[in-house]
């Protein structure tokens, strides 16, 4: 599954080691352009509760580096949810699938109104991050990760994300 994580913060980062780590594809959509570079040059280093790590991800600042996503995971504060969509519109395919993980209210609806109802999915997650640096997190949290679709119902591209997630060690 072709994975992009959009922000690359203590979330965004902490997801996409994870996904590295179990040596999956992921990129990571990031707007700030010396962070980009940073993580170029130096990686990302992460500490806490899954140890001592640097990995270098697939980084960009710019969506039409990379294909089209089977997955796209939105991690960026809540106020930047529309500005970030609409930046990793590109992105999206007719079968792809964004996924907001986030804290607050409102995501849904900005991702909805770039991307539309059929496309988007909603979840949260117990894992906890916090950023120490740049390019440098602390996994600080595991816990549980619910995710479903916007009407509440079951579908296979639903349990498809969910044998994903399962896989990685993301329950």
């Amino acid at each position: 599954m072709r994975v992009v994580i959009v922000g690359a913060g203590a979330m965004g980062c902490l997801f996409g080691f994870l996904l590295r780590k179990a040596g999956k594809e992921v990129w990571l959509l990031e707007k700030h352009s010396a962070l980009v570079n940073h993580i170029k040059n130096y990686g990302i280093q992460v500490e806490g509760i899954s140890g001592e790590h640097r990995f270098f991800p697939l980084i960009t600042s710019e969506a039409e580096e990379i294909k089209e996503a089977e997955l796209i995971l939105i991690f960026v504060k809540a106020f930047d949810t529309f500005q970030a969509i609409l930046k990793a519109k590109p992105l999206v395919g007719p079968d792809s699938i964004v996924l907001t993980l986030q804290n607050g209210i409102g995501n849904v609806e900005e991702i909805v109104r770039v991307v539309g109802y059929k496309q988007t999915m909603a979840g949260t997650t117990a894992q906890g991050a916090t950023v120490l640096g740049l390019g440098y997190i602390r996994h600080a949290g595991t816990g549980e990760t619910v995710i479903g679709e916007l009407d509440g119902n079951k579908t296979s591209r639903l349990e498809k994300v969910k044998a994903f997630f399962e896989s990685v060690g993301i329950n």
